[in-house]
């Protein structure tokens, strides 16, 4: 809802009105006059400007809820949409537990989120090659292809690599 005063709590007595359809004002009014010309239960006047002259509007308060609710929710999908989401694997994972994780990976592009996958290398485990990480990687992100893609480049440290996913 509008932080402007609204109705009677609009502190002007003589106020001008701006016309919905075409945009232009509407001379001086008594701030009585126009709320006595509107129904209440469904219509406001809202305060818009008070210089140099106050400057009113008629609202339907239906339209502006429903405004009002749909700019809530788009404000809730931009703010869901900048959340990531960081899932690691390590190189050698194991097929049933890969694809556990990239189910969960799924999961969350479908919800909207951005992920990112981080492959690296447990102490003590052969580490792969450059080739067989981008092979490796590569091939989950094939798997991935239909939900989500990359969108900056990869981060490679070491046996690192960092792939940054958003969804489609």
């Amino acid at each position: 809802p509008s932080k402007r005063p609204t109705d009677d709590d609009i502190p002007f007595n003589l106020v001008r009105l701006a016309d919905p359809e075409s945009g232009s004002l509407h001379p001086l009014a008594s701030l009585k006059t126009i709320l006595r010309s509107i129904d209440r239960k469904t219509h406001h006047v809202e305060l818009v400007s008070d210089r140099p002259d106050p400057i009113v509007r008629i609202v339907n308060k239906k339209e502006a809820r429903e405004k009002y609710k749909e700019l809530r929710k788009r404000a809730q999908a931009a703010a869901r949409a900048q959340v990531r989401k960081e899932i690691q694997v390590t190189w050698g994972v194991a097929p049933g537990d890969l694809a556990h994780k990239l189910e969960k990976v799924r999961h969350e592009l479908v919800g909207g989120k951005k992920v990112d996958l981080i492959f690296a290398s447990k102490r003590g485990q052969v580490v792969p090659t450059k080739q067989e990480m981008d092979v490796r990687l590569n091939g989950v992100l094939e798997t991935l292809a239909d939900v989500g893609k990359e969108y900056l480049p990869r981060a490679v440290r070491n046996a690192m690599t960092v792939s940054y996913l958003k969804p489609l």
